[in-house]
């Protein structure tokens, strides 16, 4: 267990009976400072069921609790309550829903259930336009979640806007639901009023923590209030206000001057010693939030080596090459050793920045994933079977009917499941009435039938006397068939779908099972039921998953990324416009034209605070990088097609780069063209298939394995080591020019190749067309043939170098030869060698565009007659005198 330093312990030994907040800078061990002052507190005699941590994340509750049993064993971490504000809330929802109206059975709407609520209440409003109703509905949505989270309602708004959040409240309350803001909201009220909810959590909870703490809003600081609102406040909060970057969120921009003033007499302490990253990284971090006023002064230092310094990269062209460039500098990382995990590509936004540095990475050959990309419950297989359990606790919920109408019965579409709707009531309702009474097609009135008899059979596995051990996982067993239906004839597409979504429905399986074993052995099959879909709607985290592959470079968005740290991080669009960002307020924008009506407090955000946010922003950039952190700005916009064929605007840096340090700094230009840098070493090599070899006018098998074999061209080391270099020949008094460095070697290891001949090869070396190269593999191969590949040209390289080494290492100082000696023992010796090579790299260029098999352990078989190069280096007798060839005998 490291030892603390003097300010973490100073945290961690503060008394436990006084509001305290502990500003921790970026890589200062705050959660190890956190953890550890919980283990103290219980420790010093607090019962631990009595302790509530809370946190923004799933991951991070994970990791804390895992840290918790570190400290404390298994046993004792498992009855401390930490959990996410959301998870928190629903579980006092759960327990007194009643007493805010709510049964036990409430559902709960996500982001697509929200957004398709207000949809059909937009499209009730009166709009006959499908696309004003998709725009107004994204804008009035965007609006309703800021507002909830700034404790506003339905009524605070008039005009069109206030009628669709009118329309839209009255809808959740028929179908019994909350969305995922009122969750929150609704616990708080019930918290702020005498009630058996505020008695049962005041008496519960003695001691409170909160981590990341500057990303609370003012609804969940009420909260907190709530619970801990006491003459002496038992409540830790740790955070750190230049991480501060969810104001769109509705987080409070002065987190800390909030706590202080909420909780009279609190203390601040700081930690600002970073562990994390090398001296010119923090030093330039701390240089770009100077600036900033309302922050808590804290001088961000580190013990570690200044280490590399930061690297800007003005990029000549668009944001197309400008993804280019950061692929090569990601390539070059890796060849230098580094592993594909221990590289982040940040971006401000996923689309299309980081789209392109896929396909920039993908064309080298590195293998690469965007963060977040596909969220396991958004997956449409669990979706499917999500919406199929919410309707078994929920019948009142018409999402989830829906979603189950469009999934699980087939032939019924969008007008059907409208006409379902008209008749008024849930939806469900309506399909039992349309099934009792055959109104529909026969075809659909069976696809009813048959959802509602799968609708009974899960309710029975679930909450039956006779239900199994494990009631959910037993419900979801019975989708299998239907949302992974058999699949009949040889349709390959369909059949990997299948496979895909069975895949995806066992892995529900297995997390149903976990959340199972939460809970009581004698819970109900229904509170079992409940508590899983609970935990399915609070589980998409934005960082979920974030930095958990394994041999993949990372792509993520700069706020997916908090909370993480890589080794070697890369920044792209470091340009003005997106660093930083033009303030744009979206509920000025929702309530502009024909959606009027939002509160002045929705409709401008101060431009001085949206800049020191985009202060912050660049501020975790660059402190999640441990060693090297390199930041990359085109010189032109995209054009007005989204191309970057270099006809958009011209584009300036970004401010914030002006910002940084100079000694920290190195700035430098980076060209377009993909050749001025190296290969990543992991592609195939990429050899022409030509129908004879190019290598006629070569004389020795120094020179071909220099024209084929040239590693440093490629942008590679040999993993063979080579063989040392031979003494340079004494200059001939027939050399009439002065050789270069290159042609001296070459000269050196072939000294057939003076006199009269030298010109004649060199001529002929000249000539000789380069072979193009092969087109790049996919990302699926490369990274797999790239090793066989390698594999094939290191083995030939050493063969030819082998060749050339145990030639110069058995010829002597040679005569000068006569001027019509053409052939020689050289000549010889080099063209059966060179067929020899040429047939060995023509197998291995066949065998690299194929599949290959398991390779066979015995040697390849020779044709009849052909000669091995171990051959050419035996001993021969002498030649008879007079023998021409004895001439030139350099061997």
């Amino acid at each position: 267990m490291r030892a603390l330093t003097e300010e973490q312990q100073a945290a961690v030994d503060y008394r436990f009976d006084a509001p305290l907040a502990i500003v921790a800078g970026a890589g200062s061990g705050k959660t190890e400072t956190l953890t550890r002052r919980v283990a103290r507190a219980i420790s010093s005699g607090a019962r631990p069921e009595g302790v509530l941590v809370l946190t923004f994340s799933n991951k991070a509750a994970r990791e804390l609790r895992g840290r918790l049993a570190k400290h404390l064993g298994e046993a004792v971490a498992a009855r401390v309550e930490c959990a996410t504000f959301h998870s928190f809330c629903l579980r006092l929802l759960r327990r007194f829903g009643r007493e805010a109206g709510l049964g036990p059975d409430f559902s709960i709407f996500g982001d697509s259930a929200q957004r398709a609520l207000v949809k059909l209440c937009c499209a009730a409003a009166g709009r006959d336009d499908d696309d004003a109703v998709e725009r107004d509905a994204r804008q009035v949505w965007s609006l309703i979640k800021r507002a909830k989270s700034s404790r506003l309602r339905a009524g605070d708004f008039d005009g069109r806007v206030g009628a669709i959040f009118r329309a839209y409240s009255a809808k959740l309350r028929e179908q019994r639901a909350v969305d995922f803001d009122d969750v929150i909201d609704v616990a708080a009220g019930l918290l702020a009023r005498d009630g058996p909810c505020r008695s049962w959590a005041r008496g519960r909870f003695a001691l409170g923590f909160v981590d990341e703490f500057q990303d609370t809003s003012e609804l969940q600081l009420a909260l907190l209030d709530g619970v801990f609102g006491l003459e002496r406040t038992p409540l830790t909060v740790v955070g750190d206000d230049d991480q501060a970057i969810y104001s769109w969120r509705d987080a409070m921009g002065d987190a800390f001057g909030s706590f202080a003033r909420r909780f009279p007499g609190a203390t601040l302490l700081r930690l600002t010693r970073n562990y994390r990253s090398g001296g010119h990284v923090v030093s330039a971090a701390r240089a770009v939030v100077a600036a900033n006023a309302a922050r808590v002064d804290k001088a961000l230092w580190t013990a570690r080596p200044d280490g590399s310094k930061l690297e800007i990269l003005r990029v000549e062209g668009g944001p197309g090459a400008e993804a280019r460039a950061a692929a090569r500098e990601v390539a070059k990382l890796l060849d230098a050793g580094a592993k594909p995990r221990d590289v982040a590509v940040l971006c401000r936004s996923a689309a299309p920045a980081l789209r392109c540095a896929e396909n920039a990475l993908t064309k080298l050959g590195v293998p690469c994933q965007i963060a977040g990309s596909n969220r396991f419950f958004e997956r449409a297989p669990v979706a499917a079977a999500l919406a199929h359990l919410r309707l078994v606790a929920n019948e009142l919920d018409d999402d989830a009917c829906a979603k189950c109408l469009a999934e699980g019965c087939r032939g019924l579409g969008a007008k059907s499941v409208e006409a379902l709707r008209r008749g008024g009531g849930p939806l469900l309702g309506a399909c039992r009435t349309a099934a009792a009474r055959g109104t529909l097609a026969p075809q659909q009135t069976a696809a009813l039938r048959d959802l509602l008899a799968r609708l009974d059979a899960l309710y029975d596995a679930v909450a039956s006397r006779t239900a199994a051990a494990s009631p959910v996982r037993s419900a979801l067993r019975l989708l299998d068939d239907v949302l992974a239906p058999p699949v009949d004839g040889g349709d390959a597409k369909k059949r990997e779908e299948r496979r895909t979504a069975r895949e995806l429905l066992e892995e529900l399986r297995g997390v149903a099972g976990e959340r199972e074993r939460e809970l009581e052995a004698a819970a109900p099959g229904l509170d079992a039921l409940r508590h899983f879909l609970d935990t399915a709607m609070v589980a998409p985290d934005a960082s979920e998953g974030v930095g958990d592959a394994v041999g993949t470079v990372t792509l993520c968005t700069i706020h997916k990324s908090k909370g993480l740290e890589w080794p070697h991080v890369l920044l792209l669009r470091a340009t003005d416009g997106v660093f930083p960002a033009r303030l744009r307020d979206a509920a000025g924008d929702a309530a502009a034209g024909s959606l009027n009506g939002s509160p002045s407090r929705l409709r401008r955000r101060d431009e001085a605070a949206h800049l020191e946010e985009e202060r912050r922003l660049f501020h975790v950039a660059i402190t999640r990088a441990e060693r090297t952190f390199a930041a990359l700005h085109a010189t032109r916009e995209a054009d007005g097609n989204g191309g970057d064929a270099g006809a958009g605007a011209s584009a300036s840096r970004s401010p914030f780069l002006d910002l940084l340090p100079k000694a920290a700094v190195s700035q430098r230009a980076v060209g377009a063209e993909e050749d001025e840098f190296p290969r990543h070493r992991a592609r195939a090599p990429g050899f022409a298939a030509a129908a004879a070899p190019p290598f006629a006018g070569f004389a020795t098998a120094a020179t071909l394995k220099d024209a084929v074999f040239d590693d440093d061209a490629a942008g590679r080391e040999d993993e063979a080591p080579r063989a040392p270099p031979a003494a340079p020949a004494r200059a001939r008094p027939s050399a009439r020019r002065t050789a270069s460095p290159a042609s001296a070697a070459t000269t050196a290891r072939s000294p057939a190749r003076s006199g009269r001949a030298a010109p004649a090869t060199a001529r002929r070396r000249r000539e000789a067309p380069e072979a193009p190269r092969s087109p790049r593999r996919p990302a699926s191969t490369a990274t797999a043939r790239a090793a066989r590949g390698e594999a094939q040209v290191s083995r030939a390289a050493r063969v030819a170098r082998r060749a050339a080494a145990a030639a110069r290492a058995e010829r002597a100082a040679p005569p000068e030869p006569p001027p019509g000696a053409r052939r020689s023992r050289a000549a010889a010796f080099v063209s059966p060698l060179l067929r020899d090579l040429w047939s060995h790299l023509q197998g291995a260029m066949e065998k690299d565009a194929k599949p290959r098999k398991k390779r066979s352990k015995s040697p390849p078989k020779r044709p009849e007659g052909q000669k091995t190069i171990g051959s050419f280096f035996a001993k021969k007798p002498p030649p008879p005198p007079g023998d021409p060839s004895s001439q030139d005998d350099w061997f």
